[in-house]
């Protein structure tokens, strides 16, 4: 292994519904996926590896023929679903990279999600920080990164089953030793950006913000 550079599978879809996985039937595969992909890393590095990992041909389908058994999206949902499965690998520090069936159908909701990230994203790096998450909903995902110049980014969705209208859940997000008074939540379905108002208790970071069943992202400054 330490003769190896990196280390790819292919992810197809990973659907929340059927419990299918890259085509094959998978018990829980949606939520187990993240403690699979760790079990490969965790085994990897204890071989010597220190190379990429790479998840490829990632895909959930909207408008195209669906293989045997696995859903087709409405445009909406499928980059809801990509959304989450980009910012999860990235999470991760896991590459992603796009299916050649979706490279020839990618519509404008994709489109946009992989623009919208690009631009969010770029340079962000994974960051291990303590986040406490108050909400009547309970299966809500968070991933948090770095970027170059020092600023955090806070991705947070609810992790079921997404929907073409999502009204969302309302949620406290705490830091606990943190501060700042220039907070942003940016839509990355949509592209918004709008100010967030905060307050500090106790040496802690309060924010209450809409969790979607797509990523929401906190930039703070």
């Amino acid at each position: 292994m330490p003769l190896v550079d990196g280390i790819t599978w292919h992810v197809h879809g990973i659907y929340p519904e059927t419990g299918r996985w890259a085509g094959v039937d998978f018990p829980e595969g949606y939520y187990e996926y993240p403690s699979i992909v760790q079990e490969i890393i965790d085994i990897a590095s204890a071989h010597g590896f220190k190379g990429e990992y790479m998840a490829d041909e990632i895909q959930w389908l909207s408008g195209e023929k669906a293989d045997p058994g696995e859903p087709l999206y409405s445009e909406i949902i499928a980059a809801k679903y990509f959304a989450r499965g980009i910012i999860m690998h990235q999470g991760m520090d896991i590459t992603t990279g796009l299916s050649g069936t979706e490279l020839a159908f990618l519509n404008l909701p994709k489109m946009r999600v992989i623009s919208n990230l690009c631009t969010i994203m770029a340079g962000a790096e994974p960051l291990n920080i303590p986040v406490e998450i108050e909400s009547e909903e309970t299966n809500i995902v968070n991933y948090n990164f770095s970027l170059l110049n020092g600023d955090k980014l806070i991705a947070l969705w609810t992790d079921g089953i997404a929907l073409d209208k999502d009204l969302g859940v309302e949620a406290k997000i705490i830091l606990p030793d943190f501060s700042s008074s220039d907070v942003k939540g940016i839509d990355v379905l949509e592209g918004n950006k709008q100010s967030l108002t905060v307050n500090e208790e106790n040496n802690n970071l309060i924010i209450k913000v809409v969790v979607r069943d797509y990523p929401i992202i906190l930039y703070i400054k």
